[in-house]
């Protein structure tokens, strides 16, 4: 189930062990510190970033952190970052990568100048507070490309060890070539045990949009953070709900110009 096309087609995901520099991956993750350090979703807001592109964990439901109750300061606790390319730009340090591009457009048969950016987000399990991620399918997701599942896929990168304890991604290995009607609960009984995948900087795992995934909550001393890209190739159907201000761009095109950008990003003057 880990490192090539055949694992892809076969389990519907491709976990590749020590693909990216372990040190770029630190770097990101020193970046990402130093966001947060300053982090205040008021103070996000007012400099300009729309309330629409992050998610606190004020933001969730009950259910996804249980077995606690969130202080006032906790539920301010960043979740999900959107819109990298204005807000968090140090992240296409590692989406740019041309690892990245040549595994992701060998899995999706076209060339690399075929690939499309739809989007990326940085997702954090804040250590011990962290929610979980319900089980589900990137089809029909919020966040898609197309309407054809075999024109787009996610690729996950943990900039932290990432395991069980500390919510980690889980997935039901060969889930996306089931063909069922049963509602997500009932298809988990029939299922058995999720498939919990250790990883850490430097590893990546590429998700095809119909394998069942999802995770527990982070109740660990440590940290989880797994920066998330959504590629797709081009002339795949119509995009549908992308929030990403850049989706349905060039990919070359994005990471030229995210990666040329002058000037360093400062959370705390107003935005572009």
């Amino acid at each position: 189930m880990i490192g090539s096309r055949d694992d892809f087609e076969s389990d519907g995901f491709c976990l590749i062990r020590k693909c990216f520099p372990v040190e770029k991956i630190l770097a990101v993750r020193r970046a990402w510190d130093e966001f947060l350090a300053e982090w205040s979703p008021h103070d996000f807001v007012e400099s300009g970033a729309n309330r629409q592109d992050f998610v606190v964990l004020g933001d969730l439901d009950a259910s996804r952190t249980p077995g606690i109750s969130l202080t006032p300061s906790e539920r301010d606790e960043l979740f999900i970052l959107g819109d990298l390319h204005r807000y968090f730009p140090h992240a296409f340090d590692v989406i740019g990568l041309s690892a990245l591009q040549a595994l992701t457009a060998d899995l999706l048969e076209c060339s690399i100048g075929e690939l499309v950016y739809d989007f990326s987000n940085l997702t954090r399990k804040a250590l011990r507070i962290g929610p979980n991620m319900n089980w589900h399918r990137d089809m029909g997701n919020r966040y898609i490309s197309s309407q054809n599942g075999d024109a787009f896929l996610r690729v996950l990168i943990p900039l932290d060890v990432s395991r069980e304890e500390n919510g980690t991604l889980g997935v039901f290995p060969g889930s996306h070539r089931r063909t069922t009607s049963l509602p997500v609960r009932s298809e988990l009984e029939a299922l058995g045990a999720p498939f919990w995948l250790d990883m850490a900087p430097g590893d990546a795992v590429w998700i095809h949009p119909m394998l069942l995934h999802g995770g527990g909550p982070n109740r660990s001393e440590n940290d989880r953070n797994f920066l998330i890209v959504q590629l797709s190739r081009r002339g795949a159907d119509s995009p549908l709900n992308l929030a990403d201000a850049t989706s349905g761009q060039s990919f070359s095109d994005i990471i030229h110009r995210v990666l040329t950008r002058p000037g360093a990003f400062k959370k705390t003057s107003r935005l572009p």
